[in-house]
């Protein structure tokens, strides 16, 4: 879901995930709740295919499940079928040894980035 913001900047993407039936407190499911600032730098295509050892196209599907895209939407946009991006999905998850989109995200939203180039001076 999109959160609009009234300053100008691109919405925040918020994002519920469901825990899991086997994480509950007190007998209640626990959920996920991710607001992200597309302002704020995420890791780029390289940086994911160099951290986790992902092909192009694993990490171009990687920066947009970060972005907060949906499969079926990133399937349209990359003009590839869903199925192809589940085969990527595992691989992924394969790779970055997770088991479920939800940690994913939390693993990739870890990932530090380091902006390339010189620090501005003041």
């Amino acid at each position: 879901m999109r959160v609009q913001r009234h300053d100008g900047h691109p919405p925040y993407i918020l994002t519920v995930a469901p825990l899991g039936a086997d994480l509950s407190v007190y007998g209640r499911p626990l959920a996920l709740i991710v607001l992200a600032d597309p302002d704020q730098q995420s890791p780029s295509e390289r940086d994911l295919a160099e951290f986790f050892g992902l092909s192009p196209a694993e990490s171009r599907l990687a920066v947009a499940l970060l972005a907060g895209r949906k499969l079926g939407e990133v399937a349209g946009d990359f003009g590839v079928q869903i199925t192809t991006l589940r085969t990527q999905l595992s691989s992924i998850l394969r790779k970055t040894g997770v088991t479920r989109q939800v940690d994913l995200i939390r693993l990739l939203s870890s990932v530090p980035v380091i902006a390339a180039g010189t620090p501005e001076t003041k």
